[in-house]
Order: structure tokens, then C-alpha cells, then sequence
């Protein structure tokens, strides 16, 4: 799933600060927010997240065993962390999705089932670097998604036009 050659020596860039920073402004997160960083690969979002002191980041990969990035080490699961009283305020699946074969998709969305929000960026078959990419394994449409979310108790919210990569952006709210 996950190449080891692709991802070595990539730490967080400036545009997943800045993703994560609007993240936490648009939903009012607090140091004490709970966030799940689901399909977290390396560790940069948990850490980015960390870095702008959201202490109740934790990221986790079903598909990667490497050891994470930075101030994600300590805060970072090979297996599911148990959910938090409440749930999750947050689940960030930033670039995930699509890398996930679509038989594993259920097991997926029993673990968002848990976050009261959902926050994902997909790429969908309209958007040409999806073919440049062979992980995307389940490529489907934008409608198709909202469709999946739906069956599986999800409100789709709007997402503010200045939000970083905002055609690739869909947040959810448990319904």
C-alpha cells in the first residue's frame, strides 16, 4: 500500500500546516480537542496538529508500519487508540481514502463511526494527478463518496472557499 522510497525524508510541508491550521480555526479545536489522524502515514499531520497544541492528537495507520515523524513519536498507533469518552471531536483522513481498497472501506467507517466530525481530502477521477498516483486503488467520485458517507450516518457541511485544496475537501458531521 504504503512505499517506504516514497515517503522517506518527507516532513510536514507548508501546506499541511496550513491545512491543519484552518482545520483547528474552522471547527474551534482547543488544546484538549480529540482528533484522530486517520491513514496518518508518517506522522506530519499528528504532528502538525501537536505543533499547534491540539495535545489530544493521535494519529493512526492500518497500512503503515514505519516509525512516525517528529513530535508524532508517542502519539502515534499501529493499532486503533481506544476512543475517548464522547468520542472523537475529529477524525482529519487527509489523502487516505483513496489508497484504501474498497473491500477494506467498511472497516473503515466503523472506526469514523466514532468521531462526532469527519474531515477527509479526496481525489476523485476528474482531477488528473489521480492517475499519476498507482496507490489510488479506489477511485470514485465526488457524488459517489457523499453517497458512502450518507449510507454510513454522515451530514455533509459546507467548507469555507478559502479552505486549502477546498474541491478535494468534504466535512462531515455525524448525524
Amino acid at each position: 500500500m504504503y512505499s517506504k522510497v516514497y515517503f522517506d525524508g518527507r516532513e510536514p510541508e507548508v501546506k499541511d500546516y496550513l491545512t491543519v491550521l484552518k482545520t483547528i480555526k474552522l471547527l474551534g479545536l482547543k488544546r484538549s480537542s480529540r482528533v484522530l489522524v486517520y491513514g496518518d502515514g508518517t506522522g506530519k499531520h499528528t504532528h502538525c496538529f501537536r505543533y499547534y497544541q491540539v495535545h489530544g492528537a493521535e494519529g493512526y495507520d492500518p497500512y503503515y508500519e514505519e516509525e512516525p515523524f517528529g513530535l508524532a513519536k508517542g502519539h502515534y498507533h499501529d493499532k486503533v487508540p481506544s476512543t475517548p469518552k464522547g468520542g472523537w471531536d475529529l477524525i482529519f483522513c487527509y489523502d487516505v481514502l483513496e489508497h484504501i481498497p474498497l473491500e477494506d472501506l467498511g472497516k473503515t467507517f466503523r472506526h469514523f463511526r466514532n468521531g462526532k466530525m469527519v474531515l477527509t481530502s479526496i481525489c476523485y477521477p476528474e482531477m488528473r494527478k489521480v492517475y499519476a498516483d498507482p496507490t489510488h486503488v479506489t477511485v470514485k467520485s465526488r457524488a459517489w463518496w457523499q453517497a458512502m458517507f450518507k449510507k454510513h450516518g454522515f451530514t455533509e457541511e459546507p467548507v469555507p472557499d478559502d479552505f486549502p485544496f477546498k474541491s478535494q475537501i468534504m466535512l462531515w458531521r455525524k448525524a
